[in-house]
């Protein structure tokens, strides 16, 4: 079997730093239903949660799915218009993805982030070509965003050694996952 390396970015806060207009598009939904909140309690209280978690929690009862995705796709829309004419990849991004191409390193982004947001973001950056998204299920249940793998390991790779970063968290590595023999 072929050893094979390949890198998995997250989106949201790593590849491009979008978080502060996501903050703001809460914010903007927030103050038009009439809640108010800091943006510093604002992300205390929702710190890796998903936008349905979110609604249900901030607003203080329970939705029915029509009104969450509502509610959802005017969030969205928002972000994305906030984004848009602000798009940039984080700093660095550009060489390293070179380098790696170069090096014929696989990669992806991991995602969790809806079809219309990670458009926005992928062609924005011009990785659309290069690049493959993963969506979690949108009731999770944990609102974690990270891609879990299962028992068998893509064709031609004999382990998955992952590392994380984003913007605002440390690097952390896991140890590499290797394929039962």
């Amino acid at each position: 079997m072929i050893e094979q390396v390949a890198f998995l970015f997250d989106m949201d806060g790593t590849i491009a730093d979008t978080m502060p207009f996501h903050l703001q598009a809460w914010m903007d939904l927030l103050g038009e239903l009439g809640v108010r909140t800091s943006p510093q309690e604002f992300l205390r209280m929702t710190s890796g949660k998903m936008n349905h978690q979110i609604l249900n929690e901030v607003l203080g009862m329970s939705l029915c799915d029509a009104e969450l995705a509502r509610f959802e796709a005017r969030k969205e829309s928002r972000f994305r218009e906030l984004c848009r004419p602000h798009l940039r990849p984080i700093a660095g991004l550009a060489d390293f993805l070179a380098e790696s191409r170069r090096s014929n390193v696989a990669m992806a982004v991991a995602t969790a982030a809806g079809k219309e947001n990670r458009a926005l973001v992928l062609e924005g950056l011009g990785l659309q070509r290069t690049s493959v998204s993963w969506s979690g299920p949108k009731t999770s249940g944990t609102g974690s965003q990270t891609p879990r793998f299962s028992s068998r390991l893509p064709a031609g790779f004999r382990s998955i050694h992952l590392a994380a970063w984003s913007l605002k968290t440390p690097f952390r590595e896991s140890r590499p996952r290797t394929a039962p023999a």
